[in-house]
Formats: structure tokens, sequence, C-alpha cells
């Protein structure tokens, strides 16, 4: 009970009687170094001359400081080690309405695979999907046919990474994944799908471009993001028909292992599950046992 009572009386030091609404991290340094500097006497000196309301406040705002943060949509950087139970809260949050998000309706328009009642139908051990994608140059090809053009074939790794500019996760931590695979000497194919986050379906601040209705938009889109973030590495478009967006599950981020033609290891839920550190530790526990 004194240590409680020690910490409730240095927050009381700290923010006195006008501060005791919103407190941050930045405070518990305060706290820490008043309970250094304050004896017992004095800090209860401090407590005892708060009225019961104001001790109310005290101790919201510290069980406040101590909660876990709630995970957020708007903190980009924080994604990816989501659990499941998360995803679920989450997704069931924006369907009814307790959290900021689009309408239901149009949630479940362009986030079909995240769905409650979806159920993926992509096995770890099946094989690779295909479908109809093109390159830059506008050069139609098929998804397996390029893998195999980059000279993907038994006992080789190559990442499939989806996604757009309009999605902050995948621009975010698009760096990151080309930084894994040039470390690991894994190939990477960058798959641009249609657009996460336009102005004129689920937009976020800053969005600056619409949903691409043509062939021709999407490159020009996929062209742009390479651009903007230098990618060096093989990048396709899918069809506007959006076969391989579909096939793979992948808006609005997604990253595959494809092994000798087989997918073996996947990110989870887009963008909660998008997890960078996940891809390099199974590339790099396969990569060992295969040395």
């Amino acid at each position: 009970a004194i240590g409680h009572i020690h910490v409730l009386a240095c927050w009381a030091l700290i923010s006195c009687r006008t501060q005791t609404q919103e407190m941050g991290a930045g405070a518990s340094a305060g706290v820490s170094a008043a309970v250094e500097k304050t004896s017992e006497e004095e800090l209860q000196t401090v407590l005892s001359g708060l009225s019961a309301e104001e001790k109310e406040k005290l101790k919201v705002a510290l069980n406040a400081a101590n909660a876990p943060r709630a995970k957020s949509l708007s903190n980009a950087s924080a994604m990816g080690k989501w659990t499941d139970q998360e995803c679920t809260d989450m997704i069931n949050a924006i369907l009814n309405q307790t959290t900021k998000g689009p309408p239901p309706d149009l949630f479940r328009k362009v986030r079909p695979f995240h769905m409650p009642e979806y159920k993926t139908k992509i096995v770890l051990g099946q094989d690779a999907l295909d479908g109809k994608v093109f390159e830059l140059d506008g050069t139609e090809t098929t998804l397996l046919a390029k893998m195999s053009s980059m000279g993907h074939g038994p006992g080789k790794f190559i990442v499939l990474n989806f996604g757009s500019i309009t999605c902050p996760v995948h621009r975010g931590k698009q760096p990151e994944v080309s930084a894994v695979c040039r470390e690991l000497s894994v190939d990477l194919l960058q798959v641009y799908i249609m657009e996460a986050h336009p102005k004129d379906e689920w937009a976020f601040p800053g969005t600056e471009y619409t949903q691409t209705q043509s062939l021709e938009e999407r490159l020009k889109m996929a062209k742009t993001f390479k651009e903007d973030k230098d990618i060096n590495e093989n990048m396709v478009v899918d069809d506007i028909a959006n076969p391989c967006n579909d096939a793979y599950e992948a808006v609005a981020t997604k990253a595959y292992v494809i092994e000798g033609g087989k997918i073996v290891w996947r990110t989870g839920m887009s963008p909660f599950q998008y997890d960078v550190e996940g891809l390099k530790e199974f590339l790099t526990s396969k990569k060992g046992s295969a040395s």
C-alpha cells in the first residue's frame, strides 16, 4: 500500500492540480526522479493535501499510463505482430462502428478477405498460384512465368510482395523487405495490386490517388511507386481483373515465400500481421538448414 501511495504522491508532485487528466509515458521518468528525491513524509504531505476528486483523477491517470497501449489503425510502424484475437477485435470494431473506419458495407467490399465469415483457401505446402500480370512496359505474362524467368525452380526461394502505394504499411515496410532479401540473397518479386486506400474508397489522410480503373492507370501507379521508393527489384502489375490479388488474398499488403514452386510461408491478416521480422526469421532458418 505504501508503494502505491508513494507513486500517487509523486504524480501529485509532478502534475499538481492542473495536469491530472492526461498523463503520458514521459511523465513516468519524472515519477522515478521524484521518488528518488522526495522523502516519504513529504510525499504523504502532498497526497494529504489533495481532495477526493483529485486523488481519483490521479488513480485514473496512473492506471491509464500503466495500461498496454491500444492497437490502432493509425500507427503503421507498429503493424506486424498483432495476435489473431487482436485482428478479430479490430475487424469487429470496424464492422460495429465502435472504432474509426469506413462504413460496414464499404469495408466488406474493399476487404473481403478480412470478414469474419471468410475462410482462407490457401494451405501451406500447396502449389504457388498463377494469374495474369504485366511488366511495367505493358508486356503481358503470368506470375509463374515471371518467376521462372527469374530463375525460380527446385531448391530456390523467392519472396512475392503484394501491395500498393496507398497502403501506408506496405509503403513504409517495403524497404525492409528489400533489405531482408538482399541480406539473405533471396529473389524478390514486387506485385503491384489494387489500391488499398484510394481517396474514392477507404481513404486515409493525405491520400491523393483514386482506385485504378484501367490497366494503364495501374501501370502508371506502379511506376510512380517504383520511382518513389527507389525500388530496384523486379516488379509486375496485377491485371485489372485482380487475379493475383484474389488468388493470394493480398489486399492491402501480403508477403509470401515460395520454395521450389510451393507456398511455404506467408504473412497473416493484412496489414496487422505483415510481419517483416517473421519473414527474416523464416528465411534465415530455411537458408541455414539448407547450408
